[in-house]
């Protein structure tokens, strides 16, 4: 075997085992590379020639990167646990009477503190019946972001009228991992 593949033979087999020697050693190395003096019988060195360390007569200097080749991807991990599925629930019904002498009305369903409204039932009741009926004018029939859902408008009508709504609610189970 010449020199140089007792070099390199050395170097292989003395990076693993002094790797945490060289790391202390050369810790203030700032290109990454470490520098060592090998003897005739493979004996390692590790030197810092930013402080003016050299290699001895009878050594051979040598140079290596700290970062090594990148290595072969890993086997997949196990899966993870299954995920919780969201919760469709109906919330409570709220019932408002609108008389026929009032002329503006709103009614709001909550869910419950987190949850979001995604939909709604609606039920209007005509109580009394007068001359005529004309349907209310909505104004509002939509969820908000705060998890309730709002019902309102103007009675439009000469009739009580009784409303009910009640939210359809989704709850999302808390992210985790």
């Amino acid at each position: 075997m010449n020199r140089a593949s007792k070099i390199a033979v050395v170097v292989l087999g003395v990076t693993g085992v002094v790797g945490t020697v060289a790391t202390a050693s050369a810790a203030d190395s700032t290109n990454g590379k470490f520098t060592g003096c090998v003897d005739s019988k493979g004996g390692l060195r590790i030197i810092d020639p930013s402080k003016g360390e050299v290699c001895g007569p009878k050594t051979t200097q040598i140079t290596w990167n700290e970062q090594g080749v990148q290595g072969l991807q890993g086997p997949a991990g196990p899966q993870g646990p299954a995920g919780t599925a969201p919760t469709v629930y109906l919330g409570d019904l709220v019932n408002v009477m609108v008389s026929s002498a009032q002329e503006g009305f709103s009614v709001i369903a909550y869910c419950q503190p987190g949850d979001k409204a995604i939909g709604r039932s609606l039920t209007i009741d005509v109580i009394t019946f007068a001359k005529r009926y004309n349907a209310p004018v909505v104004q509002t029939d939509a969820a908000s972001d705060e998890g309730w859902w709002e019902f309102s408008g103007l009675n439009g009508t000469e009739s009580d009228l009784d409303i009910g709504l009640r939210p359809t609610c989704v709850h999302y189970p808390p992210v985790t991992g």
